[in-house]
């Protein structure tokens, strides 16, 4: 039981910052590229340099299709996946 309610906590924890991350996007400037992306395929790899803009693009498209949650693979605190 303490083993559920510790990853209910981290669980918690992503969709804060989740949120946070979302709410903090701007939709001031979009790259035409995002409206050029088939966001309907099951599986979308964004390859870039580091500060491209690779994670605004997702957060814009997901502050505009109302997705329900952002999180970062690397970040993942649920142990090897």
């Amino acid at each position: 039981m303490l083993f559920l309610l510790c990853q209910f906590s981290k669980m918690n924890k992503l969709v804060e910052k989740s949120n946070r991350l979302i709410e903090a996007v701007t939709l001031e400037f979009q790259r035409d590229i995002l409206h050029s992306i088939k966001w309907k395929w099951r599986l979308i790899s964004l390859i870039g340099a580091r500060g491209v803009g690779k994670t605004t693009l997702l957060l814009q498209q997901m502050t505009l299709a109302a997705a329900p949650y952002y999180m970062n693979y690397t970040a993942c605190p649920f142990g090897n996946i």
